[in-house]
């Protein structure tokens, strides 16, 4: 089981170029140079399979065409979950966001080894939503880019046992405050693989995508044992947070 929030959009590019002078010719034949459009433009090319990044997907792909109005033509695979026509049943969203939960709690890297003296991040944040009475602070780190490794941890989601997979991620930590009590953490989360060189971070590959995950103080100990894959709303302040407030 992984964190998903709904994934933000992926392109994976491949690049082919004409080897033949017939093809060539053909590709002149179909798309002359055109003067009036910009030196690079996409032409729609076909819908067909492709390959699968996440199981959940399905493997339809629109395919489209980079034209550079030079003759040389490449193909850009746009991984887009295909739309409802294309599916042969019932489309439904969930009535509620799911809520991960672990009885001994989370595990919460980067919560304590903030320092408000450091540099603000510009980029990466988790989504924050308008909560009456809460306070959101920012916890900013010395090290850039600051990078989180989150342990391998089993869950319980609708009464099943799961584990969710160990993840290294580019991070931006959030607390959320009410009364002066800390009731959750917000992390904006972009998944990386990287290892240290001198306990500094170097990032090998990167995803496309950032994505929110809440951690909730259910019960008011201190420990948080609900994980909420997106951000944190009104209705998911915990009851004694609330009675606080009032």
């Amino acid at each position: 089981m992984r964190i998903v929030l709904a994934i933000i959009s992926t392109l994976a590019i491949s690049f082919r170029a004409t080897e033949r002078q017939s093809q060539s010719e053909s590709l002149k034949q179909q798309s002359p140079v055109n003067h009036d459009r910009t030196p690079a433009y996409l032409q729609f090319d076909h819908v067909d399979e492709g390959p699968l990044f996440s199981k959940a997907e399905p493997t339809d792909r629109i395919w489209f065409r980079l034209v550079n109005n030079r003759w040389l033509a490449f193909l850009i695979a746009s991984l887009i979950v295909a739309p409802a026509g294309f599916a042969c049943d019932f489309q439904y969203d969930p009535a509620s966001v799911p809520m991960y939960y672990r009885d001994e709690g989370w595990s919460l890297p980067g919560v304590k080894d903030f320092d408000f003296k450091a540099t603000p991040p510009n980029y990466g944040e988790p989504t924050l939503t308008q909560i009456p009475g809460a306070v959101a602070q920012l916890l900013p780190h010395n090290k850039n880019p600051y990078i989180l490794a989150f342990p391998a941890q089993q869950f319980v989601l609708n009464g099943g046992q799961y584990k969710m997979r160990s993840l290294q991620a580019k991070a931006v930590v959030v607390r959320w405050m009410m009364d002066g009590h800390i009731f959750a953490y917000s992390y904006g989360l972009i998944p990386v693989t990287a290892h240290r060189v001198l306990r500094r971070w170097i990032v090998e590959s990167e995803a496309a995508c950032i994505f929110t995950a809440t951690f909730i103080d259910d019960k008011g100990d201190g420990n948080f044992r609900a994980l909420v894959p997106g951000p944190l709303t009104t209705d998911l302040v915990p009851r004694w947070a609330k009675a606080r407030q009032t």
